[in-house]
């Protein structure tokens, strides 16, 4: 399973953007199952003690005003887990994710998933930030070791 990684966005979205406030790092993939969506979300709120978690979806998100289309896609290929990371390293421009038995059922991903980056340098240094404060905080005290 390989995904190329074409555009990375770190974004903060307060409670009257998205009726909760929490930081966002996603990653939009072209893979060999096709077009792909992670997300690392991290609540700034009530919600933090339930740590980061990890949302795999399709390669857009669902917007008001999308048709059922867009809405049967979404609905059909969203799952989400808080934790799931054992480890996030990056190596060269390969950012190497290690996933826990759980992640790996649910996600139906294998252990380690390598996402090939070709990403702007913005785009890189946003992440290398990003990340690691995003994942900072994991379910019962569980947070992956981080090499950026």
């Amino acid at each position: 399973m390989v995904w190329n990684v074409y555009r990375s966005t770190v974004t903060r979205y307060t409670r009257q953007e998205a009726g909760l406030a929490y930081l966002a790092v996603a990653l939009f993939a072209d893979s060999t199952e096709g077009r792909r969506y992670i997300e690392f979300q991290l609540a700034d709120e009530e919600d933090r003690d339930w740590g980061y978690c990890i949302v795999d979806g399709p390669p857009t998100k669902f917007q008001p005003g999308d048709g059922v289309e867009e809405l049967v896609t979404m609905m059909t290929s969203h799952a989400t887990l808080y934790g799931g990371l054992l480890s996030v390293s990056l190596d060269g421009m390969g950012l190497v994710l290690t996933f826990d038995d759980e992640a790996q059922r649910l996600f139906e991903w294998p252990r380690e998933l390598t996402l090939r980056l070709g990403i702007t340098a913005d785009e890189l240094n946003a992440l290398r930030e990003g990340l690691p404060e995003v994942l900072a905080v994991g379910p019962g005290g569980k947070v992956p070791t981080i090499t950026l």
